[in-house]
């Protein structure tokens, strides 16, 4: 009952927000975020019982509460805050992933795991520790904020920068170092003149090089630095060797488990039905209804993006909409590989995305910058 009565609570207070005046998201937005907390439920209440119906209520519950943490009431205080929200939001980001990584590399030494040897800075091995594929999320993009964070003075960018790029390269996680690569050039281009056809021909203009790079050439240039040399060999090893059979067959199980409730799916926290890839667990938990409203919000926020980075130059609405940009590129290109994506409870990065997103969207405060 308590955990009925939370969701209530929450869906009023998110439902009141589509007043104009009561300073919320706008109600294509609400609706949207609104329906993807509860899309869980109707392929939960069918397919759980017992204790997994009971857990999964208590995650929809902890969702809800979360939602409305970051995307209504930490938004709608900014006026009580000293200073921009989004750089306090960008400062803290910095702030707990240089932390994460502070603690990654006492755990790298006590465990001898340096760029001199091949292994990787993995919690199943050490047992102390996260995995090395959150290992390297957390640490991508803490680099990435250092990308993009330019009112962060550059001696704190360099050093929080250089460290977590440093464990990045210890977890040798293929999924966050291509991520960071991507988004570190969208955050390359984002800057005080933003001009999308430059970005695009840059990004371009890199994929064409890199066609005509000989990898066998690059591998053996590499042979140099233990770690490196494991890096590269995890990148152009053959589909289907070594840890990619296990890859692949998560994948494969994945779609068997979407496939016994392709419209609802089968619930939140339901066994089996999370894996390396966020849309595919998205699909599994909340079936293709729930994809599809997450796929429409993404869509409807890069339109937003766009109409914001059209803003004068140096505007609020400019910065803000070229940090969004460029943590939405990580987000959406983490959860090719990882289990990433915007609605996710103990995130730092989803949690980051959320408010920078209710930021933007914001009815109090888009007459103040002015990019409908």
């Amino acid at each position: 009952m308590a955990v009925l009565l939370g969701l209530v609570m929450v869906l009023s207070l998110g439902l009141h927000s589509l007043n104009p005046a009561g300073g919320g998201l706008p109600g294509i937005f609400t609706l949207l975020i609104l329906s993807e907390i509860f899309a869980g439920l109707p392929g939960l209440i069918y397919w759980q019982s017992g204790d997994d119906l009971r857990i999964g209520l208590s995650f929809a519950a902890l969702l809800a509460i979360r939602c409305y943490i970051v995307f209504w009431a930490l938004p709608t205080s900014r006026s009580h805050l000293h200073g921009s929200f989004e750089r306090i939001v960008l400062s803290w980001a910095l702030a707990a992933t240089t932390l994460f990584a502070f603690g990654s590399l006492l755990v790298a030494r006590a465990a001898g795991i340096s760029l001199d040897s091949t292994a990787r800075l993995s919690g199943e091995a050490l047992g102390h520790w996260t995995n090395a594929n959150t290992t390297g999320l957390y640490c991508a993009f803490g680099v990435l904020i250092c990308i993009i964070a330019r009112f962060i003075p550059i001696w704190i960018r360099l050093t929080a920068g250089g460290l977590t790029f440093y464990c990045l390269l210890l977890s040798q996680s293929r999924t966050a170092i291509a991520t960071i690569i991507v988004s570190g050039i969208c955050g390359l281009f984002v800057g005080r003149i933003w001009n999308w056809k430059s970005a695009l021909l840059g990004i371009c203009a890199l994929l064409l090089a890199l066609s005509f790079v000989d990898i066998n050439e690059s591998v053996d240039l590499l042979e140099s630095n233990p770690t490196l040399a494991a890096i590269s060999q995890r990148f152009t090893r053959q589909p289907g060797r070594g840890g990619d059979y296990a890859r692949l067959d998560v994948i494969e199980s994945g779609l068997e488990v979407w496939s016994r409730s392709p419209l609802f799916g089968v619930g939140f926290e339901a066994q089996d039905a999370r894996f390396e890839n966020g849309y595919l667990s998205l699909a599994c938990e909340e079936g293709a209804i729930g994809l599809l409203l997450y796929l429409a919000l993404i869509g409807l926020l890069c339109i937003q993006i766009m109409n914001m980075m059209q803003a004068g130059a140096g505007s609020d609405a400019r910065e803000l909409g070229g940090y969004l940009f460029c943590i939405t590129v990580f987000v959406l290109v983490h959860g090719l590989g990882e289990r990433t994506q915007g609605f996710q409870i103990g995130s730092v990065v989803s949690n980051v995305w959320a408010l920078l997103v209710a930021s933007a969207l914001s009815t109090t405060h888009r007459p103040e910058r002015s990019y409908r």
